[in-house]
């Protein structure tokens, strides 16, 4: 990771990483002249990226997304396409739950949740396309099966993105 001050109040960043077989590279820049209204904007692009090695779970990334703040508002634009994973649960068995003690059920209704300002948090603004390649394999031992397809994620305003799109068996 490098770093260089630009101008005043200003600061670039470039960088590169490996994950597993995989590169990637990360650039960033930092404005901070107005300190009540900071600007900050992270990209990353990668290939084959490991993003999970574990005994189930297996998966790679090509990521090319960015991340920007400007005052209140963060955007998030870009791609993840996911060219390979491999899920293999090796324990199937469903936990049995058992209720704690402790638990007071009071007349079957949930307690009144404090009333949220929105307009004083963060608002999420952009779209990031999530693919799934041909080599996306759910193995249970019995069955194995395919997934594949694209669901575009789009934020307007709430941390809640809407979906559109669809992955298929």
């Amino acid at each position: 990771l490098s770093a260089k001050m630009i101008e005043n109040y200003r600061v670039d960043f470039d960088g590169d990483f490996r994950s597993g077989e995989g590169h990637g590279t990360v650039t960033a820049l930092v404005d901070y002249r107005d300190i009540d209204d900071p600007y900050l904007r992270v990209a990353f692009k990668g290939e084959q990226l490991a993003l999970i090695n574990v005994e189930d779970i297996r998966a790679a990334a090509n990521p090319d997304f960015e991340l920007v703040l400007t005052g209140k508002t963060l955007s998030i634009d870009g791609s993840v396409h996911i060219p390979e994973a491999l899920v293999a649960p090796v324990n199937l068995t469903v936990p049995q739950a058992y209720e704690s003690p402790d638990v007071v059920i009071v007349a079957g209704e949930l307690p009144d949740l404090p009333e949220v300002n929105r307009s004083e948090g963060l608002r999420y603004s952009g779209t990031i396309d999530v693919s799934l390649g041909d080599k996306v394999i759910v193995d249970l031992d019995v069955a194995q099966a395919s997934l594949q397809g694209k669901v575009t994620f789009d934020w307007r305003g709430d941390s809640m993105p809407y979906a559109n799109g669809r992955y298929k068996v």
